[in-house]
């Protein structure tokens, strides 16, 4: 005949207590190292007023099919970037608090959109690491030659999923982002200037001087305005 074993509930009770406490511990290491993490990130960017970078930036996608574009960003803070792709083709972005701004000389058009939080990736330059640690989850890897941070969305971003910022002699020197398609940019830094002198005037697209030259204006602020006011 056999016999139930007696379950002692004080010993279960107290290995169930036990691994809460481990699992809360781990938690709390792990929330301490994301601070830490971010202040350190935070540290970095600081100093800095205003940035400028020539950029290689390069692009690949699963069919292994890779894109390399030239160019120059240029940021000022508290929010305007401006960012200029040379070649293999011409294309301008200016962003703010306020709006987006794409111009393509290609196909003479200029495209305007409203920003959003997602857009305004460089955001993290004048962030501090309160708002970091609030919407990105960060690790940070030291060695001898340089400081590696990954940063993971906490939320649904459109921008990416993941993005790597590689500082050398406390210089950022490499962006790397892969996107929900899970295609992987690399942008590389050369010439980076800190704290020049940079004019307002350079992050101001001229879209009116655009517009008397025949560039095509598309302005889709106004529909995303009119799409948010209630039906009658």
């Amino acid at each position: 005949m056999a016999y139930c074993q007696p379950v002692d509930n004080k010993a279960s009770l107290a290995s169930t207590k036990q691994q809460d406490a481990s699992t809360n511990i781990s938690k709390q290491n792990d929330t301490t190292k994301h601070q830490q993490a971010a202040q350190q990130l935070c540290s970095l960017f600081s100093g800095i007023n205003n940035i400028r970078a020539n950029i290689i930036q390069k692009t690949s996608n699963a069919s292994k099919k890779n894109k390399t574009e030239t160019g120059y960003f240029i940021f000022k803070r508290p929010n305007s970037f401006k960012w200029k792709i040379e070649s293999p083709y011409l294309q301008e972005i200016f962003v703010n608090d306020q709006q987006t701004v794409t111009i393509d000389p290609d196909f003479k058009q200029v495209v305007i959109n409203n920003t959003s939080e997602q857009t305004l990736g460089f955001n993290l330059f004048s962030s501090s690491s309160k708002q970091i640690e609030k919407e990105y989850l960060v690790t940070v890897n030291n060695n001898d030659k340089q400081t590696i941070f990954h940063l993971k969305p906490k939320a649904t971003n459109d921008l990416f999923e993941n993005l790597t910022l590689i500082f050398t002699a406390s210089k950022l020197y490499e962006i790397r982002y892969q996107d929900i398609l899970g295609n992987i940019t690399t942008l590389e830094l050369k010439k980076v200037v800190t704290n020049a002198k940079l004019k307002d005037e350079e992050f101001q697209p001229k879209i009116k001087k655009l517009a008397n030259e025949g560039y095509d204006i598309a302005d889709y602020r106004q529909a995303e305005s009119l799409s948010k006011k209630p039906q009658k």
